[in-house]
């Protein structure tokens, strides 16, 4: 195929802004897969170049998304430029685009990132018996210990069907295996 006129042209240039997105993807990928640091990292640049699949909560994108996105890009650049000067154009759109949802995508993360200090914040308060502001080894020990016993208790209220405030064994094994939520366990959610 080569470049022409009319309907040729058209797909000539989507070929060449999709070949120009499938080169560009691997290194971003590379980049947001280090910033990731195995998921102890900052996710700069996951962030920056990924925006979408960063932000959205549907996790097929998160893996989908990347890899297609700038190919993405490249097709409908090369596709509604007839002209340089329309390439500039369709470009500084997605730029614009792609700019603020990165801007979206960081203020989420900063919203996250401050719950979590709040509910960390109000853990070490709230286990935090000498008012150090710090979590002793023993301190930790007890809320380990005073977590647990609150998730059981709430399991235990959540199964406890005759309201007796404990599970007899029917209880829980409707617990353990009941995955369609019927109260009963059939034959096929019994795996173990």
């Amino acid at each position: 195929m080569a470049p022409g006129n009319g309907r040729r042209s058209w797909i000539w240039r989507a070929v060449m802004g999709l070949g120009a997105g499938i080169l560009v993807t691997p290194p971003t990928l590379l980049l947001a897969f280090i910033s990731a640091g195995g998921g102890h990292g900052d996710y700069l640049w996951a962030r920056v170049f990924f925006p979408y699949a960063m932000c959205l909560p549907i996790r097929i994108l998160f893996f989908l998304l990347p890899c297609v996105q700038f190919s993405i890009y490249g097709v409908l650049i090369g596709a509604f430029a007839s002209s340089l000067k329309n390439a500039a154009r369709v470009a500084a759109i997605i730029g614009i685009v792609h700019a603020v949802a990165v801007a979206a995508c960081f203020i989420i993360a900063a919203s996250h990132e401050a719950k979590q200090a709040a509910a960390h914040a109000a853990f070490v308060k709230k286990y935090d018996t000498d008012g150090d502001g710090k979590l002793s080894p023993e301190e930790r020990q007890a809320a380990s210990r005073e977590e647990v016993l609150a998730a059981e208790a709430a399991f235990i209220k959540e199964h406890d069907t005759d309201g007796d405030g404990k599970l007899s064994p029917e209880e829980r094994d409707v617990a353990l295996h009941n995955s369609d939520g019927d109260g009963k366990v059939s034959p096929g959610e019994r795996r173990w």
